[in-house]
């Protein structure tokens, strides 16, 4: 079975992407004959099963259904606004016909989803460079949420040009 995009890279965090998702069954002995996609599917991300389902804390995969059935086509992918440093897994696994008990479960396609945000941007600072003073506070509102932690540096403009700098302590705090 094949899932479609096989891999599938985004920077849009907080965003829904519609009919993104589509599973094709495939012949066993001609893997170049796809079969009708009838079948009833359970979609899950991060390697979730439809016995054992996880939710990931970075996105969810629509489940959308034609008739009784949950469809292999045109799923929508919702991505939540977190990013992730790995692949999330998308799974598509079979779940029509409880006669074939055997196969459930076990008749499964994957891809995969890379959460890469764009690198931050500074939206809003403080203070303004021409009236501060010199033991202002420092603040600073970036456009996408960031985790706080040892990943910053502050540089102090050694002239007005700021052609030069020089480190500031490392000895600071966060507040949302």
């Amino acid at each position: 079975m094949v899932v479609s995009p096989i891999v599938y890279t985004t920077s849009t965090l907080g965003a829904t992407l519609n009919n993104l998702y589509d599973a094709t069954p495939l012949d066993t002995s001609n893997i170049c004959v796809s079969l009708t996609n009838t079948y009833d599917w359970r979609w899950n991300p991060s390697d979730g099963t439809n016995t054992n389902l996880t939710p990931s804390n970075y996105c969810s995969v629509s489940n959308k259904t034609t008739g009784a059935k949950v469809s292999g086509l045109d799923q929508d992918l919702q991505i939540k606004k977190q990013p992730t440093t790995r692949a999330e897994t998308i799974t598509a696994t079979w779940n029509d016909d409880p006669e074939h008990t055997l196969f459930a479960n076990t008749i499964k396609g994957t891809a995969y989803l890379n959460l890469v945000p764009q690198r931050p941007k500074i939206v809003e600072y403080y203070p303004n460079c021409n009236s501060a003073c010199t033991n202002a506070a420092v603040g600073f509102k970036f456009d996408i949420p960031v985790q706080y932690g040892n990943n910053f540096s502050f540089l102090k403009c050694d002239n007005s040009t700021c052609s030069s700098y020089s480190w500031v302590s490392n000895s600071y705090n966060f507040t949302d």
